[in-house]
């Protein structure tokens, strides 16, 4: 299978491909995949996406991400039952996991119970998301390895760097879409 791989900002990756936090992200509807993969990639984020909970689960055993960022309703297999097959899997049950969802917010200790690291309710700011996916990664990674942001006085300011997007749901083949 070929792999598809957008360069966001004129094709071009700078700085060390180590250094960043590598992010899936599953979701079934494609702008919100698109909007946050974009943002991610734009603060240095590389970024790997998946239309559904079966996809992401595949993915992130290969891919070995530092945080997942998941919808909760999802169809073919949903957050819930995600978040469960990861957690349960010694391979991945490290991964934080951040649930952004419309439903169930008022549940934040019940999503927590299942695995979640984080919730986040709908519609979510970009780069407050950004600042849960740091947040998450530095417990992930090894001590010191975590790309922060750029600090300019009393604000943070997130400098723009490129990164990488990969969409599952164009691998899939003409007239599947998640």
């Amino acid at each position: 299978m070929a792999l598809f791989v957008r360069f966001v900002q004129n094709g071009l990756l700078m700085g060390s491909h180590a250094s960043r936090i590598r992010v899936l992200l599953i979701d079934d509807h494609d702008d919100t995949r698109e909007m946050y993969a974009r943002y991610f990639a734009s603060v240095g984020m590389d970024v790997q996406t998946a239309a559904d909970g079966a996809a992401g689960v595949q993915q992130a055993l290969l891919w070995h991400p530092h945080v997942i960022v998941m919808d909760w309703a999802m169809p073919v297999m949903t957050g819930d039952a995600a978040t469960r097959a990861l957690k349960q899997n010694p391979q991945t049950r490290s991964i934080p996991i951040a649930i952004v969802t419309a439903f169930g917010v008022g549940r934040r200790q019940e999503l927590e119970a299942l695995g979640a690291d984080a919730v986040c309710a709908k519609p979510c700011n970009p780069a407050e998301l950004v600042d849960v996916v740091r947040r998450l990664a530095a417990k992930s990674l090894p001590a010191g390895t975590a790309p922060k942001a750029k600090q300019t006085g009393r604000k943070r300011v997130h400098r723009p760097k490129r990164g990488t997007v990969r969409d599952l749901s164009l691998e899939r083949g003409p007239g599947r879409s998640g």
